[in-house]
């Protein structure tokens, strides 16, 4: 009978592996996997950062309609001062070609009304006029302002204050109408207040100036 030798303790076994094409298909549907899942991440990303930045502009806007309300809230009769609410529409054409706005027709209104308020420095009640613009010079520009001035002044000259406090955001536009017997105008000028203040703004963000929102808000007049 045939006898074999047992396989020597030695002798090296064969050893198993992946070869060349098995290990290039892998790592080419790593790539496909790890692109695919590059994609989605940006754009989860970029989602999220609209997202933030939309309400974050819809905070600094409602910022800006409770600064009008209190104003609007001690807005004081024509009756008793003599002064009126007044506004006109305004569309301002961006001049600058540097601006990604350039040579296009911006809304603009401003509106100035009389009203109370308590003076931080005297602790007295007095009226002012109060005009509502936006301040496009300058570095900070455009912003949305708050400007005192005395009753007899023509135009408020008194000292810009910003009312939204965040430094990344813009007011690229505002549009006001003024509502009175069923309907809204761009334009007021007569004796008694209006029924009602419409204002709509269009912010943006500083850095990216595509990122915009809108928002609106309607504010009654309780004064005759």
């Amino acid at each position: 009978m045939k006898q074999f030798a047992p396989r020597s303790k030695g002798r090296a076994a064969r050893v198993g592996g992946f070869s060349l094409i098995e290990l290039v298909t892998v790592l080419a549907l790593l790539a496909v996997v790890s692109t695919l899942g590059s994609i989605a991440f940006f754009r989860i990303d970029g989602r999220w950062r609209t997202e933030y930045l939309r309400t974050r502009m819809l905070a600094a806007a409602e910022q800006g309609f409770d600064a009008m309300r209190r104003d609007f809230g001690q807005l004081v009769s024509p009756r008793r001062t003599g002064v009126g609410v007044e506004g006109a529409m305004t569309v301002r054409v961006e001049e600058d070609p540097a601006s990604p706005f350039w040579r296009m027709g911006l809304e603009d209104d401003q509106i100035v009304f009389p009203t109370a308020r308590r003076n931080p420095a005297t602790g007295v009640i007095e009226r002012f006029r109060v005009m509502y613009k936006i301040a496009r010079s300058g570095a900070d520009g455009p912003r949305l302002v708050r400007v005192y001035g005395a009753l007899d002044a023509a135009v408020p000259a008194g000292a810009s204050q910003p009312i939204i406090q965040d430094d990344r955001v813009r007011v690229l536009s505002m549009c006001i109408e003024y509502g009175g017997a069923g309907a809204w105008s761009r334009h007021w000028s007569r004796p008694e207040p209006p029924e009602s203040v419409r204002v709509s703004l269009v912010l943006m963000d500083r850095n990216r100036y595509f990122e915009q929102v809108a928002a609106k808000a309607v504010f009654p007049i309780n004064v005759r």
